[in-house]
């Protein structure tokens, strides 16, 4: 009976991360959107600003900043550099760009079109789509930033990694054209217009604040992470339930066997049960076999 709803109890725990992991990902309602993501990302020329170096993982970067920017947003998508599926930031030495932030605000959050649409992020790119026709008449492509977000502090990483799809944030650095000291050919140019679209239209920057304003599905993520380490948990139970029972059916077959080769009980003895099993029921009642 245990081990039935531990079966049971190991189900509905599988299912409810399932359920949990597709709801933690989902977009917040416009209700829950802040007033500052209204509004366009500030950016002013950054005529004294001068080049500069920045280290990270034992390479150089040249640093050349153009403007400097803000940005408040809502996070739809996201990339880590140091993802095991992402070999070209290993490729290309790399290690400054930490991760790709998909940022939608003002119009695009006006008009609730984000929640008709699909948003995903891979090495340097991210990727919008939707189903239900007239979504591409509301969604305004100058409201959405694909950030390449460099920083070598350990205390803003830590904040980026915390960072998943529908939450507020809030960005402060340069935007910077970059390369990496051994390779000035490799001159990675950041977009400085909202207008422009496709290959090189992303933002580059160069992080000196980051926050998260407000943290979307809070509970849903903490389920997430529970129904995770109860699943874990029940099917460890499990599986050492069925090692015990292996275990027993093993040690009884062999019993068996050994009681097998031994020859079993002689065969008079066996004669003897058999038939005084027989007789037994036929001796009327107060009677017996001789003894």
């Amino acid at each position: 009976m245990g081990r039935k709803i531990l079966i049971k109890l190991f189900w509905c725990s599988l299912l409810l991360w399932i359920v949990a992991a597709y709801q933690r990902e989902r977009l917040p309602p416009p209700s829950f959107v802040m007033e500052p993501l209204l509004q366009e990302p500030i950016q002013l020329p950054a005529d004294d600003a001068q080049t500069f170096r920045a280290r990270a993982r034992k390479h150089s970067y040249e640093i050349m900043p153009l403007f400097s920017y803000e940005l408040y947003g809502m996070v739809v998508s996201r990339h880590h550099s140091d993802s095991w599926f992402d070999y070209h930031h290993e490729q290309w030495k790399d290690f400054l760009n930490v991760a790709d932030l998909c940022v939608i605000y003002a119009d695009n959050l006006r008009s609730n079109v984000y929640q008709k649409m699909r948003f995903s992020s891979t090495d340097y790119t991210c990727h919008f789509r939707w189903s239900s026709p007239g979504v591409g008449e509301f969604f305004n492509g100058k409201a959405l930033s694909n950030n390449h977000v460099l920083t070598n502090k350990p205390s803003l990483i830590k904040k980026i990694k915390k960072v998943r799809p529908g939450d507020q944030i809030y960005m402060k650095g340069s935007l910077v054209n970059y390369y990496e000291q051994n390779c000035p050919e490799c001159l990675r140019p950041s977009s400085i217009s909202r207008d422009d679209e496709g290959q090189g239209a992303c933002e580059v920057v160069f992080l000196e604040d980051f926050r998260i304003l407000r943290t979307a599905r809070p509970v849903w993520r903490l389920v997430y992470y529970l129904a995770f380490g109860l699943t874990c948990l029940l099917l460890f139970f499990l599986l050492r339930i069925h090692e015990a029972i292996a275990w027993h059916v093993a040690r009884l077959r062999g019993a068996s066997q050994a009681l097998q080769e031994d020859g079993g009980l002689p065969d008079e003895a066996q004669d003897y049960s058999q038939d005084h099993s027989q007789d037994d029921s036929s001796f009327p009642p107060g009677s017996g076999p001789d003894r």
